[in-house]
């Protein structure tokens, strides 16, 4: 039967009652384990819960009156990053055994969907993810790489104040989790302030400009230097203030990985399959070098996603907080991929509602995926900051490179 798995197309429709082929193995989709034999009608589900970013086209225009009215051909990373932190706030606010269907009334997922819509004054819209970029010197039209995806959702995320979420991204450092815990438990006083999300114009302002820190710039066509992790200062550092008493904030931690030269390595597969078992995974961003993907489980030999790909016109919204028709947000079809296939560069990411949660992900990480790799981990945790490592936010490194693919991340 397990041969029979094997094959199979790479594509099925979820709308076909038999488009998920029996098979004996087990399917993990971000940390539920479901039988490939008797539990097809949660995969499917499951799988169709998913927010679904993909291409569109016929949206107002990206910076000024003569941007880009679709992101067909460049935007396939924009989609992945939107992706994963999507379903980042479906577990925040709705938990991850919420499942979608037609004509669904539930006004928090609408509220969700919103953040996405492509307009400019939307948090996590193409339009406002590729104005970041600009900052960083990448044009709105350009490929991004994971960790650029993932840099530009940090500084937006600040202005998310219904979440107050926390966006951690890894550098060479790994996971320090008391720096993590300290991070986690900071509060903005002036987040009553009415502060509104940066738009259109002020991003192009000299003033907010400056005011964000760089993520990465291109020394030349096969270098790039890492910069520190973007913090936006908008505010000044006195109204920001750390307490062991504070309430957590919801952390979604990223960690960039490099898992070889020009292909993954092997030494590196056990343990990115069973990243899918964790019950704070929220994907894995990658794919192959410009096409990027958005992983979401596994079963035996391949990775399961969700691909971006697919060319959609652009949805009105019904009101501020709802999505006129949301069906196209949601995807009818799933894909698996060789393993081996996929590109090492990679950015897996969790989300933690609670300071237990990401102490219990942290001790997880270790039994199950670090320890286990022997002399091979795909990243290091550490509990305090080791002496020999450079202070906090403050590390300039270069990586060589040749294109997006092999920017920002840990060599290992």
């Amino acid at each position: 039967m397990d041969s029979y798995w094997e094959s199979q197309p790479y594509s099925f429709d979820i709308n076909d009652e038999g488009a998920i082929p029996k098979t004996n193995l087990p399917i993990t989709i971000l940390g539920e384990v479901y039988s490939g034999l008797y539990d097809r009608d949660e995969i499917r589900s499951d799988i169709i819960s998913k927010l679904w970013f993909t291409y569109r086209r016929g949206f107002k225009p990206i910076g000024t009156p003569s941007g880009f009215v679709s992101d067909t051909g460049w935007g396939c990373m924009h989609r992945c990053g939107q992706m994963m932190i999507a379903h980042a706030l479906i577990m925040i606010h709705l938990g991850r055994q919420w499942r979608w269907y037609r004509n669904i009334d539930n006004p928090v997922y609408h509220r969700i969907l919103a953040m996405f819509h492509d307009n400019r004054n939307v948090p996590y819209s193409i339009h406002m993810i590729s104005m970041i970029g600009q900052l960083e010197g990448k044009s709105a039209g350009k490929w991004f790489g994971p960790n650029t995806v993932a840099q530009a959702l940090k500084n937006l995320s600040v202005e998310d104040k219904w979440t107050n979420l926390v966006v951690h991204i890894t550098m060479e450092d790994g996971v320090i989790i008391d720096e993590i815990i300290s991070e986690c438990h900071k509060i903005e006083e002036n987040s009553k302030s009415g502060q509104h999300h940066p738009s259109q114009m002020d991003l192009m302002n000299p003033k907010y400009k400056s005011a964000v820190q760089a993520v990465s710039k291109e020394i030349d066509d096969n270098c790039v230097e890492i910069m520190i992790p973007p913090i936006a200062q908008t505010h000044k550092k006195d109204n920001l203030k750390t307490s062991s008493k504070t309430q957590w904030r919801p952390l979604l931690l990223i960690i960039p990985v490099r898992l070889g030269l020009n292909e993954l390595n092997e030494c590196y597969v056990t343990a990115l399959k069973d990243v899918f078992q964790l019950s704070q995974c929220v994907g894995i961003i990658g794919g192959r070098p410009s096409h990027a993907l958005w992983f979401i489980g596994q079963v035996g030999e391949d990775l399961i996603y969700l691909d971006p790909h697919e060319p959609q016109t652009v949805v009105p919204l019904k009101t501020y907080c709802q999505v006129l028709d949301d069906e196209s947000y949601h995807c009818t079809k799933w894909s698996k991929m060789p393993i081996v296939k996929v590109d090492p560069s990679l950015a897996i990411g969790f989300v933690c509602t609670s300071e237990d949660s990401f102490i219990t992900l942290c001790e997880q990480l270790k039994r199950k995926i670090l320890i286990p790799a022997g002399n091979y981990p795909m990243f290091e945790i550490h509990q305090k900051r080791p002496y020999y490592f450079p202070p906090l936010y403050n590390c300039n490194i270069s990586v060589n490179g040749t294109d997006d693919s092999a920017e920002e991340f840990e060599l290992i």
